[in-house]
């Protein structure tokens, strides 16, 4: 979208994120806008939508590869609690899970075809000599594949995508008990990630990688598969004083 080009560039990002946002129904927004997005968010001064976009835009394709930099970039600057990655399992992910998978079965199946071409072709025959060299890759490939889908990065093995949601404010406090006044249990920064277990009134209780659990306040978090249309991201303006005025 041009306009919300133009007010991104213009450093107007609230613009920008708004033109994005309602350039078409939410279910029909591609994964570049919901990153555009996270970029816009991120600029404006608010990594806990940054980091939510991003990883909307992942459950639209999970083969974004931005997306994905951007949001190891903003966990790692900030401290998020996230599901931590080695880095190997990074540069598995550049490519589909299908693609691993069907380098698996692919070499499973080109064993067993060149294990049958022996009995069904003559000594010499150029079949058979295919079928040798078939027999030296397939192994490689079935392997290669089946450790590619064994060690592929999945958020889903921590929680159903439905049930996960960011943490979107700085400074939210995890609690005990659904009360401010409860004892506090560790601090989220923004971008975190977490499983919503339950939900009363205005406070949610939350489960993170860690196996960390406790209640934050409903306002401080959003999930990464909206039920409705999201609202625009309320990104608070810093307060000019003296030392950034």
């Amino acid at each position: 979208n041009q306009l919300a080009r133009e007010a991104y560039e213009s450093a107007r990002y609230d613009d920008a994120i708004e033109i994005w946002l309602t350039a078409a129904p939410y279910a029909e927004l591609s994964a570049d806008t919901l990153y555009h997005i996270g970029n816009a968010c991120y600029r404006a001064g608010s990594t806990g939508h940054a980091a939510l976009y991003y990883r909307r835009a992942l459950a639209r394709d999970p083969q974004h590869a931005e997306a994905r930099q951007n949001l190891r970039f903003i966990e790692r600057k900030v401290g998020s609690l996230s599901i931590k990655h080695e880095d190997y399992q990074y540069l598995i992910a550049r490519l589909p899970l299908e693609a691993w998978r069907s380098a698996t079965w692919g070499g499973i199946w080109l064993c067993v075809l060149s294990v049958l071409c022996f009995p069904a072709t003559r000594r010499g025959a150029h079949l058979r000599q295919v079928a040798i060299a078939a027999l030296v890759i397939s192994p490689l490939l079935a392997v290669g594949g089946g450790l590619g889908w064994h060690y592929y990065p999945r958020d889903a093995a921590f929680a159903a995508i439905e049930d996960q949601a960011v943490i979107i404010t700085p400074g939210s406090q995890l609690y005990s008990d659904a009360s401010r006044n409860a004892p506090p249990v560790i601090q989220a920064p923004p971008g975190s990630l977490c499983e919503v277990l339950h939900q009363t009134g205005e406070w949610t209780y939350v489960a993170f990688a860690s196996g960390t659990r406790g209640w934050v306040p409903s306002s401080s978090i959003r999930s990464i598969l909206p039920d409705k249309a999201p609202e625009l991201p309320r990104i608070p303006k810093p307060v000019a004083d003296e030392t950034n005025a």
